[in-house]
């Protein structure tokens, strides 16, 4: 037992060191930037409202907001990257321990396995340091998983309440939760026909108990805490309308066969390697292992039903056109078990000093070695990189020189956070400055060019709207009204891969950055 914990808490810690100490490298996504305004909403103001289309479940905000509150913390601009992105790290250590609520049922050093695999997995490393719903869905899909293997095997009321917890905020996180649901209810009848048939059934008021854990979860959160009962009726309609709403973005529609071939690596020619073999080829073993055994050992029933789940959601996912990389994280942890078992059955059966060491060296080489070399490169140098496979659409590095001239100009200004900016783009695609911009009080976001609207003396927009922005500014005012305004950027710079953005700085403000010896207001108030 000593030597179990001091074991587990080397892993967390190194998990941890992989997680923690490059939050604040990589620019805040548009999806993270659209969160993190949401949850300043809620400090703020103390409401929530669910919208069935758009930003998906509540819990993300809600347990950020105790984060941010246990850290003092009462405004939008009192959040910071390290803050957001460390409550979601440590939802991502979490997973790392789920493996080990189906110990009985894989073994113990299979689950010890299985925890390596998810501590050091480049997918689950790179999406810990993201503030989005997916960690925090997979960690409630742990703890359901486990729960139900744990009350089917042994049925406790305890046991009934976690898992009706742990699917209330499955559901409550994503509505994506539903095809987990339905590939757990399908493996569940599938087997239910062959090994599972003699168990014991389910007593009823288990039963009731954790469906109304389940319904408790589901008011309290999408109510707001009852400060938004219309939301329960939309969590309802979400069923329906998320699906419809996902099948008309077809930007986001990828072949059956983009989460295979996002895990796996195909492409010899490539100079960095980046892939998730080791899990997959370890959970097709462990597969294996589990369907050769099935008839030997009661315990491998629910293995079975891990196997059987997993494949199931693979399915599920493949099926939806509509893809994004993060999405693969559900169907990967369901790999995750698998394979522990299949390591833990190789060191087994290398019963040889020779084979027990070249098995241990090929587990450590592709089940820690790799991933981890790989997990380092993708938080640090190709964080934002084209070629990380878990990239996707993901704001440039320049957002940072953006946002520092923005500053410089702001505090030349005379006027600091109080300067007046206008931001325009096409289709209110101007994410994720409403983030960058949390702490200026006078900031004005338009998708397109009003021309009754008195001009800026900083403007920031979208490259493709040049020529209207030039129209507003030459040929709308009256003479003698106008102001010349120059590039505030001296060299070519991109929101997004391809998506090109222009600043406008009046020349009066301009001219007195570059007056020597001018002093910025916040350099004069020290």
């Amino acid at each position: 037992m000593k030597r179990s914990f001091y074991l587990g808490c080397a892993l967390l810690a190194a998990a941890a060191a992989v997680r923690f100490p490059f939050l604040s490298v990589r620019p805040m996504h548009t999806d993270e930037a659209v969160h993190a305004v949401k949850l300043g909403h809620l400090l703020e103001t103390g409401l929530y409202e669910y919208e069935p289309l758009e930003y998906h479940g509540p819990t993300l905000y809600y347990f950020a907001w105790l984060g941010a509150r246990l850290a003092g913390i009462r405004s939008l601009e009192g959040l910071s990257e390290n803050l957001l992105r460390g409550i979601t790290a440590l939802a991502g250590l979490g997973v790392v321990l789920t493996p080990w609520l189906t110990a009985p049922y894989i073994g113990k050093r299979a689950a010890f396995f299985a925890s390596v695999l998810l501590a050091f997995s480049p997918a689950f490393v790179y999406y810990s340091g993201y503030f989005i719903h997916e960690i925090w869905l997979v960690l409630f899909l742990g703890f359901f998983l486990g729960g139900l293997c744990r009350y089917w095997d042994k049925p406790r009321l305890g046991w009934a309440v976690w898992t009706g917890l742990s699917a209330g905020l499955m559901f409550a996180t994503k509505e994506t939760a539903v095809l987990s649901f339905v590939s757990a209810a399908l493996a569940f009848l599938f087997l239910w026909g062959r090994s599972l048939r003699n168990e014991r059934p389910i007593r009823l008021l288990d039963a009731a108990v954790g469906s109304g854990v389940f319904l408790l979860v589901w008011l309290l959160f999408f109510s707001g805490f009852g400060t938004h009962w219309q939301g329960l009726a939309d969590s309802l309609r979400s069923l329906w309308l998320y699906p419809s709403h996902a099948a008309v973005k077809t930007a986001h529609f990828h072949p059956w066969w983009y989460y295979l071939d996002l895990l796996t690596w195909t492409e010899f020619f490539e100079p960095v390697v980046w892939n998730e073999d080791g899990i997959v080829a370890l959970a097709l073993l462990g597969c294996l292992v589990v369907l050769r055994n099935q008839r030997k050992s009661s315990v491998f029933p629910w293995a079975s039903f891990l196997v059987l789940f997993t494949l199931i959601l693979t399915i599920c996912y493949s099926a939806i056109p509509y893809k994004t990389p993060w999405n693969v994280l559900p169907l990967l942890y369901g790999m995750v078990l698998p394979a522990g078992l299949a390591a833990d059955r190789f060191l087994r059966w290398a019963r040889g000093r020779k084979e027990h060491l070249i098995v241990l060296t090929l587990l450590l080489l592709f089940g820690f070695v790799s991933p981890l070399a790989q997990s380092l490169l993708l938080m640090t140098r190709y964080t934002t990189s084209p070629s990380n496979p878990y990239v996707y659409g993901h704001t440039s590095p320049d957002i940072f020189s953006m946002f520092q001239k923005v500053m410089q100009t702001a505090d030349y200004s005379g006027e600091g956070q109080r300067l007046y900016i206008q931001v325009f783009a096409e289709n209110d695609d101007y994410w994720p400055w409403p983030w960058y911009l949390r702490s200026f009080s006078s900031v004005g976001y338009f998708s397109k060019v009003d021309p009754s609207m008195p001009a800026a003396a900083l403007i920031l927009a979208d490259a493709r709207l040049e020529p209207e922005i030039l129209k507003y500014l030459y040929e709308t005012p009256p003479p003698g009204q106008r102001h010349m305004y120059l590039p505030l950027f001296d060299a070519p710079v991109y929101l997004r891969p391809s998506l090109e953005w222009r600043g406008y700085i009046r020349k009066d403000l301009l001219d007195l950055m570059q007056t020597d010896g001018s002093v910025p207001e916040t350099e004069r108030a020290r």
